[in-house]
Order: C-alpha cells, then sequence, then structure tokens
C-alpha cells in the first residue's frame, strides 16, 4: 500500500496540526493528538484495495522521546490492540479516532519520528 506518487509501502500524509498534552499526568506520560489541517490525512492504493482509501479522523500518540531536555525531533508511538488504538484522548480532551472510508478503524503502526521544525530544538517539559 502507498499513496498516490509514493514509493511502494510509503504513507505521505496531507499538513498535520497537533497538540502536546498528558496522557496521565500523575505517571507523566505525555502525548500528542494529531489531526490533518484539511479533512483527509492521506488517500492509500494498493492491490489488495479495489478504490483508493481515505482516511480521516484524528490519533493520539505516545511520545517516547525523552521529556525535559531539548531534542531536535520527538518521537511518537501509535499502536493498537483489540481493534481500538492504545490513547484515544489527552486528560481533559475529548476521545479520538481514525476513519477508513468513512467507517471508524483501526490505526497500527510500528514507532516513527515527528521532525520538528529542521535545526531548531524543542524542549518538552512534563
Amino acid at each position: 500500500m502507498k499513496t498516490p506518487k509514493a514509493k511502494e509501502g510509503e504513507i505521505i500524509t496531507k499538513e498535520l496540526k497537533g497538540l502536546l498534552g498528558y496522557l496521565n499526568k500523575a505517571e507523566k506520560k505525555v502525548g500528542a493528538l494529531v489531526e490533518p489541517t484539511e479533512k483527509t490525512f492521506a488517500e492509500i492504493e494498493g492491490k489488495c484495495l479495489k478504490a483508493k482509501l481515505i482516511i480521516s479522523g484524528s490519533v493520539v500518540g505516545k511520545i517516547t522521546s525523552t521529556l525535559n531536555k531539548e531534542v531536535s525531533t520527538v518521537q511518537l508511538s501509535f499502536a493498537a490492540g483489540g481493534g481500538k488504538q492504545e490513547f484515544v484522548k489527552l486528560e481533559g480532551e475529548k476521545e479520538h479516532s481514525l476513519l477508513f472510508g468513512g467507517e471508524a478503524g483501526l490505526f497500527e503502526c510500528k514507532e516513527e519520528n515527528l521532525n520538528l521544525n529542521e535545526g531548531k530544538t524543542v524542549e518538552l517539559k512534563a
């Protein structure tokens, strides 16, 4: 599977925006809500699909980068099991989920890197 005009296995999202927050403040688990600035994350095509798959909605991931230290790359981990995302909301926020072709879906991937503004550093304080 891939996005149109990408290499096989490559998913290129549309522009995304995010919100940092606690998954669990007492345990200092920090996460990020990620959602597209437009209606959809991406369109995916593949041999096993009869038509393009449209991904929309929003997703919450756990920040696995070192906290309370300046870093140039923030690592987010998105996981799912039993048909549900591992994290569906930040503390004090509503629940979020991804939609696949208009149906509630499952988002499952390995840890991915989110590159911030190149050449700049950021410190995530917990």
